[in-house]
């Protein structure tokens, strides 16, 4: 929600922070205002606290940043038009390509999504876990088919070797398929399973928004205590999980 909702006043410019949200979890895989608890949300949504710094910003024009950075702007008075917007050399440049290319599009914001990822603390893999299985079918449809391209023998887990052999042409190094792959194999079997895939790549269908990451961390902290606890997480993880697995997440997450 924009900054002004939560003041009361606002208009028809709503809309336009609601596109910039879009615009940021589109081309970056992440939500621009990220907290643990609904409150860090809110606060950095006030204060219009956002940043360019993920890896796969560096992927993305001044152009493109320009674009997000005026939707988002905490002042209403100083965010485009809906006409204004919809006339962006870079917007329309971005769409073309698009509608050329879509499957090669949806592939590579799978593959980068992966990759950021990798670099998530355990504990928010674990909410987006929550996420990709509280989503529609309407939402991961696409994700779907992106997992048949890596689940090429349809086993409903994808190897390394699946994983590999399916990026290997997109120029990463073989640290960074190492580092990819054990990012997503969230309960390190060896496999990606499916709906770990979905936690590694939800984000890339902009169907990720702060409330929904808020929502999930509210389902970890089970007894509303307001923080995440080791018995909270023992609860949700099950046995599948060790004490150390937990301190683990814990100390990652520095909780």
């Amino acid at each position: 929600m924009a900054p002004e909702v939560f003041l009361g006043q606002y208009t028809s410019k709503i809309d336009i922070w609601s596109v910039g949200v879009m615009a940021f979890m589109a081309l970056s895989s992440h939500v621009p205002f990220f907290g643990q608890h609904r409150s860090d949300v809110v606060d950095r949504i006030m204060m219009g606290k956002f940043s360019f710094k993920a890896n796969r910003w560096r992927k993305i024009s001044k152009q493109g940043k320009s674009f997000v950075r005026d939707l988002l702007q905490k002042k209403p008075e100083r965010r485009p038009t809906a006409y204004e917007s919809s006339r962006s050399v870079w917007l329309n440049r971005s769409f073309e390509a698009s509608v050329r290319f879509p499957r090669e599009a949806v592939m590579q914001n799978v593959s980068e999504s992966i990759e950021t990822f990798a670099a998530f603390s355990k504990l928010k893999k674990l909410a987006l876990m929550i996420v990709a299985h509280k989503s529609t079918s309407k939402e991961i449809g696409v994700l779907r088919k992106a997992f048949q391209s890596y689940d090429a023998e349809r086993t409903g887990v994808v190897t390394k070797k699946q994983f590999i052999a399916t990026l290997g042409g997109q120029g990463y190094s073989k640290h960074d398929l190492d580092t990819m792959f054990q990012g997503a194999d969230i309960d390190g079997t060896g496999l990606i399973r499916y709906t770990e895939f979905l936690a590694a790549t939800i984000e890339a269908t902009g169907a990720i928004n702060e409330e929904r990451l808020a929502e999930a961390f509210d389902r970890l902290d089970a007894d509303d205590s307001g923080f995440i606890s080791r018995q909270n997480l023992s609860s949700f993880l099950g046995d599948g999980f060790s004490q150390d697995d937990i301190d683990e997440i814990i100390a990652d997450a520095d909780l």
